[in-house]
């Protein structure tokens, strides 16, 4: 019987390290999937070709695609400044990683309330924090925000483009994974017409992280962003 208890616990730990290794094999085979749709979408493209990561988190996505995508040049924001070891490590390993910023997307630069949520520990150390409030509000602590400042999305990127030679228009793919707050930038984007600036979105809506009312309404939101999206010519990609 002892055995047995002794057992048990490592049952569980084996089979839990097995689900996150397969859901990893799974999220790995996604990112090469994408990589490659981006790489000819791009292909007949003569100018400059730039991939944005909004919300890279421990970096593990955008290092795949920088390795994927040698031709294009990165870029990165995460408001989250616990993963600032990884962003270095991976800006040291991969040449066409430009800048990585720790600031949260948003429709205005300054600052905003930050809410942890998921472990400390383990492969998804913090996933899921947001400066969105009542997103999974079960596991999400809204009574310790930190501050981190906010980025201007719309007015970064329309000086990213207008920063290239004269002449030049970029290829611009761009994943925005960035929980909850892609309603607004998205609208916003929209609104002031940069928007038109992108050729391929990887885009994750989070209706899903809500409850009651607040949730029919984001899902509103999101059904108009998609009609507007799939409008465009852009090619459009639901992220994970």
């Amino acid at each position: 019987m002892q055995a047995l208890a002794l057992k048990d616990p490592m049952l569980k730990t084996l089979r839990r390290n097995f689900k996150n290794f397969k859901r990893e094999i799974r999220h790995r085979r996604k990112i090469l999937n994408e990589a490659q749709a981006i790489a000819r979408a791009a292909s007949g493209h003569s100018g400059p070709k730039i991939f944005i990561d909004c919300g890279f988190n421990q970096c593990k996505v955008m290092e795949l695609f920088a390795g994927a995508l040698p031709d294009f040049t990165f870029y990165g924001f995460e408001a989250n400044s616990i993963f600032k070891p990884q962003a270095d490590n991976v800006k040291r390993r991969h040449k066409n990683v430009r800048d990585m910023h720790f600031a949260a997307v948003s429709t205005q630069d300054g600052e905003t309330s930050f809410f942890l949520a998921g472990a400390e520990t383990g492969p998804h150390i913090q996933e899921g924090s947001t400066m969105v409030m009542n997103k999974d509000a079960h596991q999400t602590d809204f009574t310790k925000p930190t501050i981190v400042p906010t980025i201007d999305f719309s007015k970064w990127l329309k000086n990213l483009a207008g920063s290239l030679p004269a002449g030049q228009t970029p290829f611009v793919a761009i994943k925005m994974d960035i929980e909850g707050a892609e309603y607004d930038v998205l609208e916003d984007m929209v609104a002031r017409g940069t928007i038109g600036e992108i050729d391929y979105l990887m885009i994750e809506f989070h209706s899903y992280s809500f409850k009651g009312d607040e949730k029919t309404a984001y899902q509103n939101r999101e059904h108009s962003l998609l009609d507007h999206l799939r409008a465009r010519e852009l090619v459009l990609s639901q992220w994970f």
